[in-house]
């Protein structure tokens, strides 16, 4: 017969044996304080590694990993991979087309992302990427606003204004005006100051009474 091995004490992945039962089975303790009787065969085969809440942690973990689709955050994941990797996606050629990439740990795994990134914090917030020239990563990787992301876009106009140049959106700030309305007036020819301090005219419809 084979010679009795004792393994009170030893630990088998959360698993740790406290008090032999007979026939080859082991009382043990789990690291999240539950007590369970195990075969030998299956502690030292590592086929048992828990009580039971491992297998749970990682099912949790896979629902997170792929199921979440209907929240606003999934759906700005999956919407990054989309115009980074399918060229048929409308905005591939200003990013995937363009040489943008998505790091591994964000590209295979939802939870990655959320765990880095955290959940969206408005419905105004989207991912900005802070160096726009650079990758979605841990990092280059931020929530802001649409006015926050306009500071940072590629095709975003530094103004000069009575000797001094800013960002066309600090500008609008400073002036109260649309950024629309300022792009608008530099397309049909006004100068940054005009197109900054021309005001606005509301056409008022008038009631003609007879």
């Amino acid at each position: 017969m084979p010679s009795f091995k004792n393994i009170i004490g030893e630990r088998f992945g959360r698993l740790v044996a406290v008090e032999y039962m007979g026939r080859s089975r082991w009382r043990c303790c789990c690291d999240c304080s539950a007590v369970v009787v195990v075969r030998k065969d299956q502690l030292c085969s590592g086929k048992t590694r828990s009580c039971g809440c491992l297998l749970s942690e990682s099912t949790t973990l896979r629902f997170t990993k792929h199921s979440g689709s209907g929240s606003p955050t999934y759906k700005i994941w999956a919407a990054m991979i989309g115009r980074c990797e399918n060229p048929n996606n409308a905005s591939f050629h200003l990013y995937g087309g363009r040489g943008v990439t998505i790091c591994d740990r964000w590209r295979e795994s939802f939870a990655d992302f959320l765990s880095d990134m955290g959940q969206r914090p408005s419905n105004r917030h989207s991912i900005d990427r802070i160096d726009p020239n650079g990758d979605y990563r841990l990092g280059n990787c931020r929530w802001a606003t649409t006015t926050e992301q306009a500071r940072n876009r590629r095709d975003s106009n530094n103004l000069t204004v009575f000797c001094v140049t800013k960002n066309i959106c600090d500008w609008c700030e400073q002036f109260s005006i649309n950024v629309s309305t300022v792009r608008k007036r530099l397309r049909n020819g006004q100068s940054a100051e005009e197109a900054l301090t021309r005001p606005i005219f509301h056409r008022i419809k008038s009631e003609v009474s007879m």
